[in-house]
């Protein structure tokens, strides 16, 4: 996430990134930034951007997607082994095993 300076839209400055994987969506409040991390929630102090401070991470607080964004369809079963589901893609599957 690239936090930019825009107090002049005609010269905006870049002050800062943060890194934060499966990142969908934020929200900010005060000097607060709120981020999903895949299934985390994380809250991060942005007070001093030099000093950018993780203060609390509320662990799944979100769910895993189990399955698509969509009904009436088949879709390939996921396999908790391998890791948390990050996105969907549309493509043709031979016999699959599951549908919403």
């Amino acid at each position: 996430m690239h936090i930019i300076d825009n107090h002049d839209p005609r010269h905006p400055e870049r002050r800062a990134f943060i890194q934060i994987p499966g990142n969908v969506d934020i929200a900010i409040k005060e000097n607060i930034l709120y981020a999903d991390n895949v299934t985390d929630l994380l809250v991060i102090d942005i007070s001093d951007l030099n000093d950018i401070r993780l203060t609390k991470r509320i662990e799944n607080a979100f769910p895993n997607k189990q399955f698509p964004p969509v009904i009436n369809t088949h879709f390939e079963c996921v396999d908790a082994s391998r890791g948390v589901v990050t996105g969907w893609e549309w493509t043709e599957l031979e016999n699959p095993k599951c549908q919403r």
